[in-house]
């Protein structure tokens, strides 16, 4: 039978957890928060086009963050690795060629709107196989982390690929994403990041 456990807090630990609450309070309002229905269309309609909604998704997300900041910048998605054994996540690196190549596309008038539809099937198609490598243990972010946690963990050099300036980039995510089954989407920080979520439903699409 379970037993319940009884804890005692002195005055020391009720001042650590007073503490702990208004740091929390400061990372809370740290916060600005924005929620966008979208009501065109929904994941049913993407599908009738034969794309994945989440892989179209994120080619909209990575073109709206573009048009704002005239970049491509590093972004995430989640994937889980629950098939396997003790498996948490690895990232979906979403930024690809193909996806640039679609959005520099997007707003110039001198591509074809046909053009313009191969380019975007292209990027869609192009992060759905990075999407089922992740799911397939296949992606890198992970294997990378155990290579530096193993070296540090025997006590050998760290790697130089991790002092690297472009692995600095690379893993400086401005932009992070994923679908939730909540009610709240769009998330922007003050350091310098957005992290935006999604909820699929028949008829339109929260972000």
């Amino acid at each position: 039978m379970p037993k319940k456990l009884y804890f005692y807090i002195n005055s020391e630990i009720k001042w650590d957890l007073e503490m702990a609450k208004q740091n929390l309070d400061i990372l809370i309002n740290d916060l600005d928060i924005k929620c966008f229905n979208f009501q065109r269309f929904g994941k049913e309609f993407v599908k009738q086009l034969k794309l994945s909604p989440n892989s179209f998704i994120q080619l909209a997300i990575q073109l709206a963050y573009y048009r704002v900041h005239n970049e491509v910048c590093a972004a995430c998605d989640i994937a889980s690795l629950r098939m396997f054994r003790g498996g948490r996540t690895d990232y979906i690196r979403s930024p690809t060629n193909q996806m640039l190549s679609f959005i520099q596309a997007c707003d110039d008038d001198a591509v074809s709107r046909e053009a313009k539809v191969q380019l975007l099937r292209e990027a869609v198609d192009a992060y759905s196989i990075l999407t089922e490598q992740s799911l397939m243990g296949q992606g890198i972010d992970r294997h990378l982390l155990g290579l530096k946690l193993q070296a540090i963990e025997e006590g050998l050099s760290v790697p130089r690929i991790f002092m690297d300036t472009a692995y600095g980039l690379a893993t400086h995510w401005k932009l992070r994403t994923g679908q939730v089954t909540v009610d709240f989407n769009y998330i922007q920080t003050k350091k310098n990041s957005l992290i935006c979520f999604h909820k699929s439903k028949n008829k339109y699409r929260n972000i």
